[in-house]
């Protein structure tokens, strides 16, 4: 059958505090402020035992689990201490309060009496409040609400929010979409070094969007963004060289920064670089090498990997042939909402492959495509009908 694995390259955007690393650091840095009175101390700060040195010894040595358990006790105190804190403290505090609170550190999880800590932070003049309260806001779809304290923060300088600011004009939340206006800032925000304004900007000038297009352009800022570490940047970057757009064409380089994404947990890197292996390109072609980077960003929850893993086992590269696994991970795909993977699920009941043929099951899954963005699933219904497989009627109600 025809190549149906996703050659197409999407930048993902990731936004807000995740992963036990942060989590640390919010501890320390949370109850620093709390328990010695100034945001100032981060991990400098010495508590009974030393468990911030320990900690962020341990964090700087890449023993996360260890730094963890280090901070067990010291979590246990901030609990059984949090009661003589007055709430009336300086920003900083009740910045730090609230952080506690969201992330339920010695105290229950509570999201409400977080974001009340951090408006009051804001009011008091805190932009990094500002930020958080407005990422509160984002979460709940209040985009009204998170754009106003977006704002408040951006004018105070906060980069963050610039980008944060950048990204509803871009998607028209709680503001009229202005893709101009989006560009303006992100490009404030990354005049002040913050990489994922920068990748923004990137990606609209591969589009063309608020920008003229310019593909030059676009990777300079890639390759600025990838340079702080930006792992989606960095992915773009190896798009471009892969793709020869706005520099010379240069597989090995591709793979070059695809590898570094991939190093930092980038499924779309590893999709990529699956892809690469699978087709032979730039690289000498190594199904089996393509099948383990499919599966490394099958486990990340992404969705065009799941579906190009599929394809390897329709056709058996890789792996034993198998129709009713491809199903299964075209499924899990269009689950997740991908057009790609709803046509191939559709291309397995038009021809019962791995499953019962059933020509309406394919007639929904086209048509699912279809209204998913998926255009050539249009022509797939059309071929049905000419075939007799469905009614025109039928047809119709996805046609129009």
């Amino acid at each position: 059958m025809a190549d149906s694995s996703e050659a197409v390259r999407k930048k993902e955007e990731t936004k807000g505090i995740r992963g036990k690393t942060v989590r640390i650091l919010l501890l320390v840095a949370a109850a620093a402020a709390v328990f010695c009175g100034t945001w100032l101390y981060y991990v400098k700060s010495v508590v009974p035992g030393n468990a911030y040195k320990k900690a962020a010894a341990m964090l700087a040595d890449g023993k996360t689990e260890e730094a963890i358990a280090a901070l067990s006790d010291l979590e246990e105190y901030i609990g059984k201490n949090i009661g003589r804190i007055s709430g009336t403290g300086n920003a900083d505090e009740l910045l730090a309060l609230g952080w506690l609170y969201s992330e339920g550190i010695g105290v229950g999880e509570d999201q409400e009496k977080a974001l009340d800590y951090w408006l009051r932070a804001a009011e008091a003049g805190s932009a990094m409040a500002m930020e958080l309260a407005a990422d509160y806001y984002y979460e709940e779809k209040e985009f009204s609400k998170a754009a106003e304290w977006y704002r408040k923060a951006a004018d105070l300088g906060n980069a963050d929010a610039m980008t944060a600011l950048g990204v509803l004009y871009e998607n028209g939340q709680g503001v009229e979409q202005d893709y101009a206006g989006a560009a303006e800032w992100y490009r404030k925000a990354a005049d002040l070094g913050n990489a994922e304004a920068m990748a923004s900007l990137g990606v609209l000038y591969e589009n063309g969007t608020g920008v003229e297009r310019d593909y030059a352009k676009a990777a300079e800022w890639y390759r600025k963004a990838a340079e702080l570490g930006n792992a989606g940047a960095m992915t773009s970057l190896g798009v471009m060289y892969e793709t020869g757009y706005g520099v010379e064409h240069d597989y090995a380089r591709a793979e070059e920064w695809y590898r570094k994404a991939a190093d930092l947990g980038d499924a779309g890197a590893m999709t990529n670089l699956g892809y690469m292996y699978s087709h032979g390109s730039g690289v000498e072609q190594d199904y089996a090498e393509a099948v383990e980077w499919y599966r490394k960003a099958v486990e990340l929850g992404y969705a065009r990997a799941m579906t190009n893993l599929g394809y390897m086992y329709m056709n058996g590269y890789g792996v034993e042939q198998d129709y009713a696994k491809a199903v299964e991970w075209y499924q899990k795909a269009a689950d997740l909402g991908y057009a790609f993977a709803m046509n191939n699920l559709a291309v397995m009941y038009r021809h019962g492959y791995g499953v019962a043929q059933d020509y309406r099951a394919a007639l929904e899954w086209y048509g699912r495509a279809l209204e998913a963005g998926f255009g050539n699933a249009g022509d797939a219904i059309r071929e049905m009908v000419r075939a007799g497989n469905v009614s025109a009627a039928d047809a119709a109600a996805w046609l129009g």
